[in-house]
């Protein structure tokens, strides 16, 4: 799996944490236990790691009215957080035959895994085989298919169509990445995407205003 058996089987849990919290409304200290951590501190810390974002904070923006929305308004827009200012790569997605791909997003983390929030990230369109990656760090490239619906299930319950990986050294120009549908072998994407563009689209609305 590219992971240790330990880190792999925490990605497991906090992705029933998330359901917990999200659907059956659990408080953040019951899905603690529930879960299987003999620690408050530890589980909030372990979920923030990973998700990206703390269990109150997941839950608050799930669970808001207003968050399929904003989700959509924020992919539709292309919000991301990458610098434009930077040299950038060029980027090749090799996409199944006779699959349409949704957008793709593209997010650059230092470890082998999707953990905490990403060193920068950007949206790349779906008809885009060929783009540009405003990035000149080294680090884990994370390519996962953005889900095409806004319904809840679906967004908590991230599991992409197709995802692929790459590895960034300093220098690095041309990158490619094969996308495929993942395996039960392929660590959970715990880092809660659709987050990442509900606090784009929530930045952007707080500028305007």
């Amino acid at each position: 799996t590219g992971i240790p058996p330990i880190t792999f089987h925490n990605a497991e849990k906090l992705e029933i944490a998330k359901r917990l919290l999200v659907f059956e409304q659990m408080s953040v200290t019951d899905t603690c236990f529930e879960i299987g951590f003999e620690s408050l501190g530890s589980f909030v810390q372990k979920f923030s790691d990973h998700v990206g974002i703390s269990p109150g904070n997941y839950t608050k923006i799930m669970r808001s009215t207003n968050f399929p929305a904003m989700f959509l308004r924020a992919v539709l827009t292309n919000w991301n957080s990458c610098k434009r200012n930077v040299p950038a790569r060029t980027l090749y997605l090799e996409r199944p035959r006779n699959h349409m791909l949704s957008a793709v997003v593209a997010a650059l983390f230092n470890r082998a895994y999707p953990c905490r929030y990403p060193e920068s990230w950007q949206l790349i369109r779906p008809t885009y085989r060929k783009s540009k990656l405003y990035t000149d760090e080294k680090g884990y490239l994370l390519c996962a298919s953005v889900p095409t619906s806004a319904f809840l299930d679906t967004l908590v319950n991230f599991r992409p169509a197709f995802i692929g990986r790459a590895k960034l050294e300093l220098g690095t120009q041309d990158v490619r990445i094969k996308m495929k549908p993942p395996t039960q072998f392929d660590p959970p994407v715990t880092l809660a995407i659709p987050a990442l563009f509900y606090k784009q689209e929530e930045q952007r609305i707080l500028e305007k205003s």
